[in-house]
């Protein structure tokens, strides 16, 4: 499988001595999704296989019941351990369960419930190591050390990525309105509960969500209680999910 057209395998991926390890993607999920949403928001056939990459200055995310995170690395992880992970939102650090796939080299944060509207900000510390000694490298220079961290928005049915939901939202969803996978009115911004269609059953979290607006709340503190900038901002990707909806069955999508 692949992220974002990178290839999540040992076989292609593995320990490299003096090659300090790094995070390939982050990838978000629910658990409620239908498969076929997963498959489709991951890159369809050579996609992640796990759900939606998180890229730099992404548009907020619109789907509800956010409840798994993946880190995906580019070689095994000796030490994957609770305390080297890290999610935040505005209110402090959020709980989660962590395993480890030592065949692909994925972590998974399962959390207690899921994420509601807000601004998060998930973190692997460069305590991680793979097994030659050398450790993560989180800040992308190449060179051991330094945390990875990325920031992110969850606002379920905000699909014009404004951060605010209201009437604007209903449009995407107007213009989609009974479209599915593999046909080219389905717009995925406006399939809120993951499921592969646009129907009636997404008004349910239009309605639950109507008028929130998360652009007043605090930004997440620094990972692990550092004082340093993050690696990655949340500016908004106006053209993030631009084609999802006409992509062609068979073609990889890469969420960039």
């Amino acid at each position: 499988m692949t992220t974002g057209g990178v290839p999540i395998t040992n076989q292609t991926f593995g320990s490299v001595d003096g090659t300090p390890p790094s995070v390939l993607a982050p990838v978000i999920a629910g658990s409620e999704w239908e498969p076929g949403f997963v498959d489709f928001i991951g890159g369809g056939a050579t996609g992640n296989g796990l759900g939606m990459q998180l890229v730099p200055g992404m548009q907020s995310i619109p789907f509800n019941d956010v409840d798994l995170l993946y880190l995906a690395f580019s070689e095994g992880i000796t030490n994957p351990l609770t305390e080297h992970f890290e999610l935040r939102d505005s209110d402090g650090v959020i709980p989660f369960t962590l395993t480890y796939d030592a065949a692909t080299f994925v972590a998974t944060l399962a959390l207690d419930g899921p994420l509601g509207p807000g601004k998060y900000r998930l973190a692997a510390s460069d305590a991680l190591t793979d097994d030659s000694g050398s450790f993560l490298d989180g800040d992308g220079n190449g060179a051991p050390g330094g945390v990875f961290d990325i920031r992110f928005d969850v606002v379920p049915a905000d699909a014009d990525g404004n951060l605010r939901v209201n009437g604007s939202d209903l449009s995407v969803f107007a213009s989609s309105f009974n479209g599915q996978i593999g046909q080219a009115a389905y717009d995925p911004r406006a399939d809120w509960n993951a499921d592969g269609r646009v129907n009636g059953s997404d008004l349910a979290a239009f309605a639950t969500f109507f008028n929130v607006n998360i652009t007043g709340l605090d930004e997440p503190g620094s990972p692990f209680g550092g004082t340093g900038p993050n690696r990655f901002g949340s500016a908004p990707h106006d053209d993030f999910f631009k084609g999802l909806g006409e992509k062609e069955e068979d073609d990889p999508l890469v969420l960039m």
